[in-house]
């Protein structure tokens, strides 16, 4: 069984998403500059065994990998109210300790990431905006489970991440509008480069105090550069929804909508709809459960309508997990998700796994030991590609496969 599923580019977002949150340490760590503004530093020292770096089937995969990780982060953060900033830089230098898996790399690769979060203006204020970007170098490793993705080995990757927000609040607290931009650009070394560029429209309307009724909508363009296979797309999403807490531990989510990738026959943007552009009901629901201020589980299913850089566009609905429980000394992490993908091209589906577990213990404040599991898994209705082009590190289709890492480090922040 073999698929056209190209990388794991959609979950690098979650990656991109979580690099200014993981490790975050106390508030009287760091060295103070100023009254408020502390930066802070960390070490890890970490080895990895990967079963499968280039995610090859079966039969083409190359031997289990050992390697080492050197991963040095350096952050600034500038809290408050009413203005807040936060600057962070990561880099991971990877050691192969036994062949690299294909021969025209480098036994050495170095990959970073750096993240910038800015907000003016507090949660009662008439006009507030927020910036978030992300720019990451892969082979980047990341701390939480879900960024697997970062690790990406067979197609180097330059991403970048950014939203721009500004929230107006006419006439006080209850009624907030959202207006934004938001974008993702991709450019590989051997693949061709893509980038998406969205508008936003938000509104929440917060009709009890901690319950809000949520209208979310995106329209934007996503271009595939010097790409044969894959057309250009205009992707339309709009939902309602509530979100609110329900008990002083339960928090839920709901949303239900309507989504179009509007795929677009030969990059002709506006002129004939490809046949590979999908339409359909997207929406999610979710429950939180926070049993304490360090310990949070959350579940869900979610449907969405996505382009993609090659077979133009797919549908796809997701079940996840992920909780973080913390006790002591002790800090763990755990995420699964499950995504059954129907791509707009020739009717092909994927089905893949994502799941990871993490623990972490604090010998003393500022030193941690640390071991993480991870597996990726996909499997599809694609017995079309060729075997042989399948086995090869530099064809950019990815066919079934299995990939388990396992992860012990050594950790110094400060």
């Amino acid at each position: 069984m073999r698929s056209p599923f190209i990388i794991l580019s959609q979950a690098l977002g979650l990656a991109l998403a979580g690099a200014l949150a993981h490790a975050q340490p106390s508030a009287t760590s760091g060295v103070g500059l100023g009254e408020k503004s502390r930066l802070h530093a960390k070490l890890d020292l970490s080895t990895m065994y990967d079963t499968n770096a280039f995610r090859l089937s079966d039969d083409d995969r190359v031997d289990e990998n050992w390697r080492l990780l050197i991963r040095p982060g350096l952050w600034l953060e500038v809290p408050g109210s009413s203005f807040s900033f936060r600057l962070r830089g990561d880099a991971t230098i990877t050691q192969f300790l036994n062949d690299v898996p294909v021969t025209d790399q480098d036994s050495t690769q170095i990959g970073g990431n750096v993240g910038l979060e800015f907000k003016a203006g507090s949660d009662r204020s008439a006009v507030a905006f927020t910036i978030v970007d992300t720019l990451t170098r892969t082979p980047v490793f990341l701390s939480p489970p879900e960024s697997v993705a970062a690790d990406e080995v067979r197609f180097p990757e330059w991403r970048n991440e950014g939203q721009a927000r500004v929230t107006v609040r006419p006439g006080g607290r209850a009624l907030e509008l959202d207006f934004g931009y938001r974008n993702s650009v991709s450019f590989f070394e051997e693949l061709a480069d893509s980038h998406q560029h969205l508008g936003l429209f938000d509104v929440r309307w917060k009709f009890l105090p901690k319950t809000a009724l949520v209208l979310l909508s995106e329209f934007g363009l996503f271009v595939n550069e010097g790409n044969r296979v894959g057309n250009d797309a205009t992707p339309l999403t709009v939902q309602v929804g509530l979100i609110g807490q329900l008990t002083s531990k339960f928090i839920a989510e709901l949303r239900a909508g309507y989504g179009n990738s509007l795929v677009w026959a030969n990059d002709d943007v506006f002129g004939s709809q490809s046949e590979a552009s999908q339409d359909t009901v997207i929406g999610a629901a979710f429950l939180t459960y926070r049993p304490s201020d360090r310990s949070t589980i959350t579940a869900g299913y979610e449907r969405s309508v996505r382009p993609l850089i090659i077979f133009d566009s797919f549908i796809q609905d997701s079940i996840q997990l992920r909780a973080s429980l913390g006790i002591d000394r002790l800090v763990g992490q755990v995420f699964g998700s499950y995504n059954l993908r129907n791509y707009g091209l020739n009717d092909r589906f994927a089905q893949t796994v994502l799941g990871g577990v993490s623990v972490d213990y604090y010998l003393v404040r500022y030193v941690s030991l640390g071991a993480q599991y991870r597996i990726t898994y996909q499997d599809s209705d694609d017995d079309e590609q060729d075997q042989t082009a399948l086995g090869d590190p530099t064809n950019p289709f990815v066919g079934d496969f299995t990939r388990h890492q396992v992860v012990f480090n050594v950790g110094v922040e400060y």
